[in-house]
């Protein structure tokens, strides 16, 4: 049986009140703390389960990228399938006394990888936005949720300011997607990135002290002395572990004091490390040092080789995470405590979505410099994400061992805020951003894949022209002579689930498949077709036509993409001219025919609007006179075609 509830908290015969929790009754289970009691399946069928449950995940996950959905949408829906809905998933006999701790460090995991992908100068001039969005915009998100929860849901104030806590977590897991997207102008997507990957420590931190305020409240202590004191602990246990594990580590890696192979276990090894041992010095500060410890890192010179490497492997580690994560704690949801949120559910996802938001952007912004449709984008993008879920989690199951069934509330309640905002503002975010014409151009900058010598010289031909220019590759040594040469780059893979989340397309519209591996070019050309459209997609043949079809995929043979510089011209011509000292060269056209100069390839061209036109076997510019020709000058005078008229 519960305790029951204090009066002072939650007055349940107070007709003022508009809300009730349902009884422990209607929970399969009954409370949290019943449900753990249940039964533990067999061994044979935990396995069953477990293994069950990563497949859901991967499917769940290439269901969401075929629709070109939010992973988060069919991750909840399957949870909620699963759980309430066939029974068959319950985590809480599952896992035991192991889920609250498995959540714990799977919340330090994916904290941590997004604060790896947050680096000073990337905000450069934003720095005092930022700083509002996490001082000012977080404490009036607070206090607007803590007042909607009171009227809406009748939660007495240190509840309603514990709920209203946790509600102000957003999350990079799908403030991202949303992102790339929208593809919002530079200066709002790196404001939004930085404000989803710090506010939820931020927020967990501030839900741990308004909880603790509650709990000194209960037992007789003196709350403001308690809090102050958790909250110094929490900052100097946090601040000061984190900084020093990320300055060690980051000298670790370098002065190659660890293996290569080791690097990525390392990593991961030492972030739960830094969660248990903070959390132990204090309770709940090991978001905050893990977060730290990210960003140490991120900003650490010497060691951007071993750095990105343990991006991508941390990536991949966050999405199995994330995927599982969104399952068992959806499953743990139970129909009745849904219907019993009703149409106060629906008026605090109205008041995050039209009130707190738009309000938490103006404040922070204020004084900034930022335009009214800059402000209305900023505040119509806030979606919750697992973070906060995982915070109600924890924050429930503790609130309720305190004697406050209405915590109960807690998790349902989260979880219908996060479906109901990533699906209103996944739905509403893109077309308002093109109305207020707050998105960067789509159909000038050049993504290349490949940084070898043919790429790079392309790439700076193309830049020249005034053109933005991301070169991708995996290969960091030739990508790092690309950095050299004054080129924006990105290591890894576009086809993995790391450039999902963190390759910024924004102002590019077009695909250069450059690798010397036409494979590779064709797959990247494929899998982008949805991103750019056929028209924009370009590859580079690697072989001539007498042995190309015995290097092409099956799929190669329909088209993919447009086949650059005409059919018979290949990567292995173009290294061979570079090679022997070919060089691109810009030459004004000056003559109606616009015929590119002598001993010359031409490869693209750049018309008056500052337009470029690429030359394919199907497309072939008409220059005119003060057009600009980019060509490929062959002073070893090998026999290339000319362009066709």
């Amino acid at each position: 049986m519960n305790p029951s509830p204090d009066p002072r908290i939650f007055n349940v015969t107070d007709p003022a009140r508009r809300y009730t929790p349902p009884p422990a009754s209607c929970y399969r289970g009954g409370t949290i703390r019943e449900r753990q009691t249940i039964g533990r399946p067999l061994k044979s069928d935990i396995l069953q389960v477990l293994a069950s449950i990563g497949l859901a995940a991967l499917l769940c996950q290439w269901l969401a990228w075929h629709l070109g959905l939010p992973a988060i949408v069919p991750l909840l829906l399957t949870g909620l399938l699963l759980g309430p809905g066939l029974g068959w998933l319950q985590p809480d006999a599952l896992l035991g006394d192991l889920l609250y701790p498995l959540v714990s460090l799977s919340v330090s995991a994916i904290l941590f990888e997004g604060s790896l992908h947050l680096r000073f100068r990337d905000i450069r001039g934003l720095e005092t936005v930022v700083r509002s969005f996490l001082t000012a915009g977080l404490l009036t998100s607070w206090i607007g949720l803590t007042v909607a929860s009171h009227g809406l849901f009748g939660f007495a104030w240190p509840v309603a300011g514990l709920f209203g806590a946790i509600a102000v977590v957003s999350g990079p897991t799908v403030v991202g997607p949303m992102l790339r997207a929208i593809r919002p102008s530079r200066k709002i997507a790196g404001i939004l990135r930085w404000e989803s990957i710090l506010l939820p420590p931020m927020g967990a931190i501030l839900a741990l002290l308004v909880f603790e305020f509650i709990v000194s409240s209960g037992h007789g202590k003196n709350p403001l002395e308690t809090t102050l004191a958790t909250f110094g602990s929490m900052l100097f246990v946090g601040i000061g572990l984190g900084i020093t594990c990320g300055l060690g580590f980051a000298a670790v890696l370098r002065r190659h004091a660890l293996p290569s192979f080791l690097h990525n276990i390392g990593a991961l090894s030492l972030v739960f490390a830094l969660f248990a041992l903070a959390n132990a010095l204090q309770a709940e500060s090991g978001l905050l040092a893990v977060t730290l410890m990210g960003l140490t890192l991120a900003n650490s010179n010497g060691a951007e080789l071993a750095m990105d490497a343990i991006k991508i492997f941390k990536a991949s580690i966050s999405v199995l995470l994330i995927s599982t994560l969104f399952i068992v704690l959806a499953a743990r949801i139970r129909f009745p405590e849904i219907i019993a949120l009703g149409p106060p559910a629906l008026g605090l996802l109205l008041t995050i979505q039209f009130i707190t938001n738009p309000l938490r952007a103006w404040i922070a912004t204020y004084g900034h410099g930022f335009s009214a449709k800059e402000i209305l984008l900023l505040g119509w993008i806030g979606p919750r994400g697992i973070v906060a879920a995982a915070v109600a989690t924890l924050i429930a199951f503790r609130l309720e061992q305190e004697g406050y069934p209405e915590a109960r509330t807690f998790i349902p309640l989260m979880f219908m805020l996060i479906l109901g905002t990533v699906f209103f503002q996944g739905l509403t975010a893109a077309p308002l951003a093109r109305r207020l014409r707050l998105t960067e151009s789509s159909g000038e900058g050049f993504l290349i894949l490949g940084s070898n010598e043919v790429a790079r010289a392309v790439a700076v031909a193309l830049k020249q022209c005034g053109a933005r220019i991301l070169i991708a590759d995996t290969n960091w040594h030739s990508l790092r002579r690309a950095r050299y040469e004054g080129l924006e780059i990105f290591y890894g893979n576009p086809l993995s689930q790391f450039a999902e989340h963190h390759l910024d397309l924004s102002g590019i519209g077009n695909f250069l498949g450059l690798a010397s591996a036409e494979e590779r070019n064709l797959l990247t050309a494929h899998h982008l077709r949805d991103e750019f459209g056929p028209d924009h997609l370009f590859i580079l043949r690697n072989h001539g036509d007498h042995d190309a079809e015995r290097h092409k995929l099956g799929f190669a043979r329909f088209p993919v993409a447009h086949t650059l510089f005409g059919s018979r011209v290949s990567h292995a011509n173009l290294a061979g001219l570079l090679a022997r000292g070919g060089r691109l060269q810009q030459s004004l056209v000056t003559t109606p025919d616009g015929l590119p100069p002598p001993k010359a390839l031409p490869l693209f061209a750049l018309d008056l609007n500052n337009t470029i036109h690429l030359y394919t076997t199907t497309r072939q510019p008409q220059p005119a006179p003060g057009w600009t020709l980019v060509c490929l000058h062959n002073p070893a005078e090998i026999a290339l075609p000319r362009p066709s008229r």
